[in-house]
């Protein structure tokens, strides 16, 4: 355990950051989950709804710093591929 008094107060704030990170992570991954199984139902327009929310929350996390803005933009990229063969299909 920290023993002086800033070491214990970064110990703090990275708790409470990575309680954030956490929060924010799960967000992203039920929001995927939704869109998948869109993807999987073949419901194109509640798959395009989703994907719409989905951005948004990887946006928010670059933002935020929970995750980097390569990897957003590559989960993205994936998820309008699934989203324009669903309705090419």
């Amino acid at each position: 355990m920290a023993h002086t008094k800033q070491a214990l107060k970064r110990h703090r704030q990275s708790e409470e950051d990575r309680l954030r990170n956490k929060s924010s992570r799960s967000f992203i991954k039920t929001v995927q989950t939704q869109f998948k199984t869109a993807l999987a139902g073949k419901d194109s327009v509640k798959a395009a709804e989703l994907y719409s929310r989905f951005c948004s929350a990887l946006d928010k996390a670059v933002k935020q710093g929970v995750i980097k803005k390569n990897q957003a933009t590559r989960r993205k990229g994936r998820a309008a591929d699934h989203l324009r063969a669903l309705k090419a299909a």
